[in-house]
């Protein structure tokens, strides 16, 4: 496998593409140059690290026409949890967070509130100046995606945060009114 070589023979070695793109939610996107071996994590810590609107659940690596979905936050959190080695042309995406949800209905102040990781619905309600007197908190409905879920908010929830549902981006909180 080592060929022969000749007078006037001509050998070309093309460059390696070592560049690989780095857009969305970090804090100095661009392209980088990396080293053999270096990892996603490699790469965003390079690139400033993501900024606070950074969705890590979700970050996408590109690489010859395919796109995988990468949990960075779980490569984080778990010792020895797969951080994908990076080749020369590919291209990651940390989107932003959605962590807008809205409540409508009987509450003093209805509208689109930003959450923050771990905030449950009587920290929304809260936000939005507590129920109004015609409401009914037997009957909240907490709207996910295809998902309906009627939330009973009672005083043992109040008191000890007992069956308190933890919020998501793009939630719709609905508190109708008592009949």
């Amino acid at each position: 496998d080592n060929p022969r070589l000749v007078g006037g023979d001509v050998v070309f070695v093309p460059r390696a593409n070592r560049k690989v793109l780095v857009l969305g939610e970090v804090r100095q996107p661009g392209t980088y140059v990396i080293d053999e071996g270096d990892t996603l994590l490699d790469l965003l810590g390079r690139a400033g690290g993501p900024t606070v609107d950074a969705d890590l659940a979700q970050v996408l690596l590109s690489r010859d026409d395919q796109t995988t979905q990468v949990a960075v936050n779980e490569i984080m959190q778990e010792a020895g949890k797969d951080n994908p080695k990076l080749v020369g042309g590919d291209v990651v995406i940390v989107p932003r967070a959605n962590r807008k949800v809205l409540v409508l209905g009987e509450v003093n102040r209805p509208g689109v509130y930003v959450i923050e990781d771990g905030d449950r619905l009587l920290d929304l309600l809260g936000l939005a100046g507590g129920p109004t007197a015609d409401a009914d908190l037997d009957q909240v409905l907490l709207n996910r995606g295809d998902e309906t879920i009627e939330v009973v908010v009672t005083e043992a929830m109040q008191e000890a945060g007992k069956d308190n549902p933890k919020l998501v981006g793009g939630d719709v909180v609905i508190v109708p009114r008592a009949n």
